[in-house]
């Protein structure tokens, strides 16, 4: 379950006063990171999948990251006011949202998979060859027959440009 936001600072500064988690350099202070040491962050999921909160935990993270990808979509195609600083919290959040697509496939949720990828479009075309992306897009589809058709279309948009990247594609 959810806590308030004071106490859950306040649980956040006592595992950092410990050095059981670390805080991290952030492009934007606002959004700050923090980080464990993998044997720590291993015996969390353990206890999580003990406690059987591992599926539930995986599913909030992969959903509060797909917010972000939506969230993110127009400032990295250069609409919002800080193209530069979504390409940063971006590239810091990037393991997380990979994770994310992850979790969405792993679950045949096919369409959620879809709104990440179509949110960081602008993102992946400019930092990614189409080797990770493509297989994550054609298995999302697969899954998502019956996704809305703007969503549909940002996908086999994004499809297409990967097809062109790999130069997969016949001119």
């Amino acid at each position: 379950t959810a806590l308030p936001l004071p106490e859950t600072l306040s649980r956040l500064e006592t595992l950092v006063d410990h050095s059981l988690v670390i805080r991290r350099p952030s492009p934007d202070a606002a959004h700050p990171r923090f980080g464990m040491l993998e044997t720590i962050r291993e015996f969390g999921l353990v206890r999580l999948a003990e406690g059987g909160e591992a599926d539930e935990t995986r599913e909030r993270h992969a959903t509060f990251f797909m917010t972000l990808a939506e969230a993110s979509e127009l400032h990295l195609h250069g609409a919002g006011s800080d193209q530069a600083g979504w390409l940063a919290r971006i590239d810091a959040e990037f393991n997380n949202l990979r994770a994310g697509i992850r979790w969405f496939l792993a679950q045949h949720d096919g369409t959620r998979a879809l709104r990440v990828i179509v949110g960081l479009e602008g993102y992946m075309g400019s930092r990614f060859n189409g080797a990770e992306v493509r297989p994550w897009i054609e298995t999302a589809l697969a899954l998502a027959p019956d996704a809305p058709p703007t969503l549909l279309a940002g996908a086999y948009f994004s499809l297409s440009v990967r097809i062109w990247q790999m130069g997969d594609g016949t001119a």
